[in-house]
């Protein structure tokens, strides 16, 4: 929460940073991110615990972190793509604390039931260590993923990038404007054709709990400008002892600054939307929807913000 009612530059940031780096960019906390939104369909009963170990991931509290997850993991609802993508989690969490048999063992449990996010794995550094060693690539010689699944995965984690873009531009565009109108905030179409890929799943629900997040912490930062706009306009409703002609003059200035920032708010909003049409997913015709194995270790480069990369438009190479 913010003290002040005026959006500082600080304040801002610190609002993006922190969620940004425990809900959004850590990627390893897939399985904590995405389970919030199963949990809140049960009622919201878990929630608090599942912001608890996302901020135990972030954090680097391992060791709650493998409690908390080995919990997730054992609990009788949990399906099985959470189920495989917080084996793979509690994996990382292992590796992280240097436990190489223990992530070895998760991360061959994640794989049996399904996980398929050879992006992943290239993501994060501490696995990379272990690419050429004969148990990590036996596990991850198993690893089986669509041509299509893989076509969407590298787009729904670019979105979320983009989508942490824009929402940081969209806060720090809040701290100069003069107007209270709340801001429109343009938001991708989910994919929704059937799979069954754990990866798919898994960022899919990603991106649909970023959203909600975006539209919270834009939300927050226009009632913090709000808020700052209606105290500025009490004190300009002072008794000052000025001019009528400069009081009213003044007025006039402050309507057309209004009206300007009313307008750059609505054309940004529009380069937004336009923005995400052009990179809304498209899945071209005759993409395979047949498992095969992943891409080679070594061989897979993460998706970049904005636009869907040039290596998930191509075919997908079967080996």
């Amino acid at each position: 929460m913010i003290k002040s009612s005026r959006p500082r530059v600080q304040g801002d940031r610190a609002l993006i940073d922190e969620p940004a780096r425990c809900h959004l960019k850590r990627t390893v906390c897939i399985s904590v991110l995405l389970s919030a939104a199963l949990l809140a369909a049960e009622g919201g009963t878990y929630r608090n615990e599942i912001v608890r170990l996302a901020q135990l991931l972030g954090d680097k509290d391992y060791n709650s972190a493998i409690t908390g997850l080995t919990a997730l993991i054992q609990h009788p609802a949990t399906p099985r793509w959470l189920r495989s993508s917080s084996y793979f989690d509690l994996g990382f969490a292992h590796f992280s604390s240097n436990q190489i048999d223990l992530g070895m063992e998760a991360f061959d449990k994640a794989v049996q039931i399904g996980f398929d996010d050879f992006i992943v794995v290239h993501e994060q550094n501490v696995f990379t260590p272990h690419f050429k060693t004969a148990r990590f690539q036996a596990i991850y010689g198993r690893m089986h993923i669509a041509a299509a699944d893989a076509a969407e995965l590298f787009w729904l984690k670019a979105e979320i990038k983009s989508m942490i873009q824009d929402m940081s531009m969209m806060i720090t565009e809040n701290i100069g404007r003069v107007d209270d109108e709340y801001t429109d905030v343009p938001q991708s179409v989910i994919p929704t054709r059937q799979t069954s890929s754990v990866a798919v799943l898994t960022q899919r629900e990603v991106l649909a709990i970023a959203q909600t997040l975006q539209k919270t912490m834009v939300m927050q930062s226009d009632i913090s400008r709000k808020g700052h706009l209606m105290q500025m306009g009490i004190i300009r409703n002072m008794p000052s002892g000025r001019e009528v002609g400069s009081i009213n003059a003044d007025a006039a200035e402050r309507l057309r600054r209004v009206q300007e920032s009313i307008r750059r708010a609505h054309e940004r909003a529009q380069q937004r939307r336009d923005a995400i049409t052009r990179r809304a997913f498209v899945l071209p015709a005759g993409t395979s929807t047949t498992p095969v194995p992943c891409p080679p270790l070594g061989s897979v480069h993460p998706p970049k913000a904005s636009g869907f990369p040039a290596a998930a438009k191509r075919p997908f190479v079967e080996r």
